[in-house]
């Protein structure tokens, strides 16, 4: 099944499909065309250094402290932390919805000054490597997609 897929670093791309990411921040707008579609997941073969060398227990605690007002805490209790040194990289790693893109999200993922892409509906799925590209890309995913 063709898709459209987007390119996020780790440990962003784990964090929409297992830790309610729920807005990609981008300097750019996203394209009308992709509102209200599905879209792969590509992680990126490259990190966020900012933030690659927290343990888990130090993702649990950042995440508890930016969702501690906007999320139950069973749901940040329940989120799975990124396996250290042990996350996919240069592949499609789950599928989510765009639904929409402001400027002023009020998620606690939202970064000010820059585009919040709001995603819904985000799904891990088997990894499948495949080279990713800068922007929007078409990928041939050989396993099911989940409806």
């Amino acid at each position: 099944m063709i898709l459209p897929a987007i390119s996020i670093r780790q440990p962003w791309a784990h964090r929409i499909l297992h830790m309610a990411k729920d807005v990609e921040n981008r300097t750019w707008p996203c394209p009308r065309q992709y509102i209200g579609q599905r879209v792969l997941i590509h992680a990126g073969l490259s990190t966020d250094g900012s933030v690659q060398d927290c343990t888990p227990e130090q993702q649990k605690a950042l995440l508890r402290a930016i969702c501690a007002d906007t999320r139950p805490r069973h749901l940040v209790e329940g989120m799975v932390p990124l396996p250290e040194g042990n996350a996919h990289k240069g592949g499609i790693v789950g599928i989510v919805t765009i639904t929409g893109c402001v400027q002023d999200s009020a998620s606690p993922w939202a970064e000010p000054g820059v585009y919040h892409w709001l995603l819904a509906d985000a799904k891990p799925l088997p990894f499948h490597p495949c080279k990713g590209r800068l922007g929007f890309f078409q990928v041939d995913y050989p396993h099911e997609v989940p409806a």
